[in-house]
């Protein structure tokens, strides 16, 4: 009886990997339970397949999302050539802020927004950055920076 046990569970373990196999159903009832171990077998296998291949997806659906953000907020910075120290500030916020939802990029300020909650005092400085060249190429803009730039960029 022990060898027969001992058949048995070498036999199964056979099934699940790629050992050696000299043993073999021999009459109907174990043919059955052979077929019935093997779909076992692929059933098992093919879930934990399918699970590997979806927690893998998952992982590099997120990657993806993560590096969409990063990659609008460097395109943002050198657009508008943002100091590096208000850059710095904006990359920690992105550090430090949840994933969002992986929407598309618009540009510009709204993008920002979309992308990080920004305080006024950093969106204001964004503004000033973004908009300044084309404030001061306006002659009445330009002689007003020159008495107060402040009142300026309090517009």
């Amino acid at each position: 009886p022990a060898h027969a046990y001992i058949s048995a569970f070498h036999w199964s373990l056979t099934q699940f990997t790629p050992a050696t196999q000299n043993l073999a159903p021999t009459t109907p009832k174990e043919r059955v339970f052979a077929i019935g171990v093997v779909l076992v077998a692929l059933i098992t296998f093919s879930t934990f397949l399918g699970k590997m291949t979806a927690t893998m997806t998952q992982l590099l659906s997120m990657n993806a999302i993560q590096y969409q953000k990063q990659l609008a907020l460097r395109k943002f910075i050198g657009q508008y050539r943002v100091p590096t120290e208000l850059a710095q500030r904006l990359w920690h916020m992105l550090r430090r802020q949840e994933a969002g939802d992986g929407r598309q990029s618009k540009g510009g300020l709204q993008e920002i927004r979309d992308l990080l909650i920004v305080p006024a005092e950093i969106e204001a400085s964004l503004c000033h950055c973004m908009f300044q060249k084309s404030l001061l190429s306006l002659p009445i803009f330009a002689r007003a920076f020159r008495r107060c730039p402040a009142t300026v960029f309090a517009l």
